[in-house]
C-alpha cells in the first residue's frame, strides 16, 4: 500500500468553503476541494462563476478547513445569506487571524537567527547608516 497515495486520495475527500472578494467589494462564496485552483479559475474567466465576470480580479478572503461535501455545502448556504457588513467582518477577522499566525512564525525563526548577545548586534550593518552622514562634524 502506498502511503503517500492514500493520504492524497484523502485530502481529495475534503472540501473547503471560500470566499472572494470581487473588484467592485462584492462578495462570493463557494466550495471546492482545491481552493488556490477555485480562485485561478474565478480570474481566468473559464469554469468560474458567471456572476464574476466584469468583477475580475478577484481576491481570497476566507476559506474554512477541510471538511465533508455535504458539511460544506451547508455552510456555503449560511455564508450566502449573511449580509455584506457580516461578510466584510468575516474576512477582517479572518485576514488578521492570518496575519497573526505569520508573524508568530517570523517571530520563532527570528529569535533563532537573532543576535543573543551585543557584541554579536555590533557585528550588524546600520540600515541607516548607507542614507545618512551619521559621522559627527
Amino acid at each position: 500500500m502506498n502511503i503517500s497515495r492514500e493520504i492524497g486520495k484523502e485530502l481529495r475527500r475534503l472540501w473547503f468553503v471560500y470566499m472572494v472578494r470581487a473588484s467592485n467589494g462584492s462578495y462570493y462564496a463557494g466550495i471546492s476541494t482545491d481552493v488556490v485552483r477555485r480562485v485561478l479559475e474565478h480570474n481566468e474567466g473559464w469554469r468560474g462563476a458567471k456572476c464574476l465576470r466584469g468583477k475580475r480580479p478577484v481576491e481570497l478572503a476566507w476559506w474554512s478547513s477541510g471538511m465533508t461535501k455535504s458539511a460544506a455545502l451547508r455552510l456555503e448556504a449560511r455564508l450566502k445569506w449573511l449580509t455584506h457588513v457580516e461578510k466584510e467582518i468575516m474576512a477582517v477577522e479572518w485576514e488578521a487571524r492570518q496575519l497573526d499566525e505569520v508573524n508568530a512564525l517570523l517571530n520563532a525563526l527570528d529569535r533563532e537567527r537573532a543576535p543573543q548577545t551585543l557584541e554579536e548586534i555590533g557585528d550588524y550593518p546600520d540600515p541607516l547608516e548607507d542614507r545618512y552622514d551619521l559621522s559627527e562634524s
